[in-house]
Protein backbone atom coordinates (compact mmCIF):
# COMPACT_ATOMS: atom_id res chain seq x y z
CA UNK A 1 0.00 0.00 0.00
CA UNK A 2 1.39 3.66 -1.04
CA UNK A 3 0.96 6.42 1.40
CA UNK A 4 -1.33 9.37 0.20
CA UNK A 5 0.73 11.91 -1.76
CA UNK A 6 1.30 15.55 -0.30
CA UNK A 7 -0.47 17.95 -3.03
CA UNK A 8 -1.66 21.32 -1.41
CA UNK A 9 -5.29 22.12 -3.29
CA UNK A 10 -6.79 25.05 -2.33
CA UNK A 11 -6.15 27.62 0.68
CA UNK A 12 -5.13 25.24 4.27
CA UNK A 13 -5.36 26.86 7.32
CA UNK A 14 -0.90 27.64 7.62
CA UNK A 15 -0.88 25.13 10.84
CA UNK A 16 -2.29 22.25 8.48
CA UNK A 17 0.77 22.76 6.24
CA UNK A 18 2.92 23.39 8.73
CA UNK A 19 1.82 19.98 9.93
CA UNK A 20 2.15 18.31 7.01
CA UNK A 21 5.29 19.26 6.30
CA UNK A 22 6.20 17.10 9.56
CA UNK A 23 4.85 13.82 8.28
CA UNK A 24 7.70 11.15 6.95
CA UNK A 25 4.96 10.66 4.57
CA UNK A 26 3.17 12.27 1.54
CA UNK A 27 -0.20 14.34 2.59
CA UNK A 28 -2.70 15.01 0.50
CA UNK A 29 -4.49 18.74 1.62
CA UNK A 30 -8.14 19.17 0.07
CA UNK A 31 -9.55 22.78 0.76
CA UNK A 32 -13.25 23.69 1.02
CA UNK A 33 -14.69 20.16 0.04
CA UNK A 34 -16.43 20.08 3.62
CA UNK A 35 -15.62 16.61 4.44
CA UNK A 36 -18.70 14.36 5.87
CA UNK A 37 -17.67 12.68 9.19
CA UNK A 38 -17.55 9.43 7.11
CA UNK A 39 -15.00 10.50 4.58
CA UNK A 40 -12.87 11.64 7.19
CA UNK A 41 -13.56 8.45 9.46
CA UNK A 42 -12.48 6.42 5.56
CA UNK A 43 -9.41 8.53 5.28
CA UNK A 44 -8.20 8.06 8.87
CA UNK A 45 -8.79 4.41 8.43
CA UNK A 46 -6.58 4.25 5.48
CA UNK A 47 -3.91 6.22 7.11
CA UNK A 48 -3.78 4.32 10.43
CA UNK A 49 -3.92 0.91 8.24
CA UNK A 50 -0.83 2.23 5.95
CA UNK A 51 1.38 3.15 8.85
CA UNK A 52 0.68 -0.13 10.72
CA UNK A 53 2.63 -1.27 7.67
CA UNK A 54 5.64 0.50 8.67
CA UNK A 55 8.44 -0.78 10.85
CA UNK A 56 9.21 2.66 12.26
CA UNK A 57 5.36 2.94 13.66
CA UNK A 58 5.21 -0.65 15.55
CA UNK A 59 4.37 1.02 18.59
CA UNK A 60 1.72 3.54 17.78
CA UNK A 61 -1.70 4.19 18.46
CA UNK A 62 -4.40 5.96 17.16
CA UNK A 63 -8.03 7.29 18.35
CA UNK A 64 -10.51 10.14 17.69
CA UNK A 65 -8.63 13.13 16.42
CA UNK A 66 -9.25 16.44 18.97
CA UNK A 67 -10.13 19.34 17.35
CA UNK A 68 -9.58 22.75 18.62
CA UNK A 69 -11.80 25.68 18.63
Amino acid sequence: MNPPSRRLQGAHPARAVELARTLPLEVTLVGGKGFSAVELRQAQDTVVAWLRTRPEAATMSAGPAKVSA
